[in-house]
C-alpha cells in the first residue's frame, strides 16, 4: 500500500493543505512546530487511529475538520490486513 494524496482542512496549524505524493518517498524534516506531528496525526486519523477530535484540534470551531487519504498499489492479502487493523485500532490480537 501507498499513500498517493493528503488533503487536509481545518485540522491544527493546516488550515487547508494538500501534497500530491504519487510514487515519491516523503522524509518530514522541519523546524519544532511547524506541524510534522500534526501532518502524521492527520494520517493516523484518516485511518481510524482516534476518532475523536478536541477542541484545539480544530483550526476554526465553526468549521469541519476534513482529512482525506488516497492509497494506491493494494495487494489482496496486504488489504485484507490493512482492513484488519483499520477494525481494531489498537487494539492487541
Amino acid at each position: 500500500m501507498k499513500i498517493l494524496d493528503v488533503s487536509v482542512r481545518n485540522f491544527r496549524c493546516f488550515g487547508d493543505f494538500r501534497l500530491q505524493l504519487g510514487e515519491e518517498s516523503l522524509f518530514l524534516i522541519g523546524e519544532s512546530g511547524t506541524g510534522k506531528t500534526t501532518f502524521l496525526d492527520a494520517i493516523a486519523h484518516a485511518f481510524g487511529r482516534d476518532r475523536r477530535f478536541t477542541r484545539p484540534d480544530f483550526g476554526d470551531l465553526e468549521e469541519p475538520i476534513e482529512i482525506t487519504v488516497t492509497i494506491g498499489d493494494l495487494r489482496l492479502n496486504s488489504v485484507g490486513l490493512s482492513l484488519m487493523r483499520l477494525i481494531l485500532g489498537n487494539q492487541q490480537a
